[in-house]
């Protein structure tokens, strides 16, 4: 894992207070990381429809940050490329994203999975594994062809029951065929979309069960298809973050991917 762009800082109300950019940087550093990107919680102000959590986190406040970014790297120069980015947010099909908030973000992700938001992201009905199955392939094809899929580069965490237990992520994927994923993921490389490996969503998961894990068929399968794939450890501290690092050796073991499948992202980002 040789850069992260999904990483949180305080800015995001779900991150450690002590969750600095600075502090990352030190950490990048350290680690020999080409890249670092911040992704916090946004949603832009000229779309309505946010949740409360939400509302309190728009893109216009990560424009203050940026500015504390480029003065600190101008006293401290790294050898770490910093970008303040964003990660939005799509909700039961609304983008919370428009041209205006995009502006304030140096790249945007964007989750169509966040399941856990009962009612704002996916109906409150929408219980079962057989139903979050099928609202994540819904939903995943839906922001492939959104007409506003030039505002960000990739999904993050894509097509797995986010802050889910890990077991119910297993019992979801029953209902995905390979097929499905083939079909859904060839419609992410013809939109251009970048597909994250989200370092989190294997850390939840017990080392004795790792292989047994469903999502790591999205992986293969996207690496069959050559869709542009991209390192993100979804880090809330820079704790998490510092360990995360020498855990993807292990998930590439487990997918059958190499380090190569990661660099046309990083070689783009450096080229920014």
């Amino acid at each position: 894992m040789h850069y992260d762009l999904h990483v949180h800082t305080h800015l995001s109300d779900c991150a450690s207070k002590d969750a600095l950019f600075h502090r990352y940087i030190a950490a990048a550093e350290e680690a020999n990381q080409s890249i670092l990107g911040f992704t916090d919680h946004s949603w832009a102000a000229g779309v309505p429809g946010a949740s409360s959590w939400y509302q309190k986190q728009p893109y216009e406040r990560l424009a203050a940050q940026k500015k504390e970014i480029e003065a600190y790297l101008a006293e401290h120069p790294s050898t770490v490329k910093v970008f303040q980015g964003a990660e939005g947010e799509y909700a039961n099909f609304l983008l919370g994203l428009d041209e205006e908030a995009a502006q304030y973000a140096d790249y945007i992700i964007i989750p169509h999975d966040h399941v856990h938001m009962k009612g704002f992201v996916i109906p409150a009905d929408k219980t079962s594994a057989k139903d979050v199955a099928a609202f994540l392939l819904e939903s995943f094809e839906a922001l492939c062809m959104h007409p506003k899929r030039g505002l960000f580069v990739g999904l993050c965490h894509p097509m797995i029951p986010c802050c889910m237990p890990w077991e119910f992520k297993n019992e979801a994927y029953k209902y995905i065929t390979d097929a499905q994923l083939k079909d859904a993921l060839i419609g992410a490389k013809e939109a251009g979309l970048w597909m994250e490996l989200n370092l989190s969503e294997f850390g939840s998961v017990p080392d004795d069960e790792l292989e047994r894990f469903e999502y790591l068929r999205f992986f293969r399968i996207a690496k069959e298809v050559g869709n542009i794939l991209y390192w993100g450890s979804d880090s809330h501290t820079v704790e998490s973050y510092e360990k995360r690092i020498p855990y993807s050796e292990k998930i590439l073991a487990l997918t059958g991917l190499t380090e190569e499948d990661f660099s046309l992202a990083e070689q783009r980002m450096l080229k920014r």
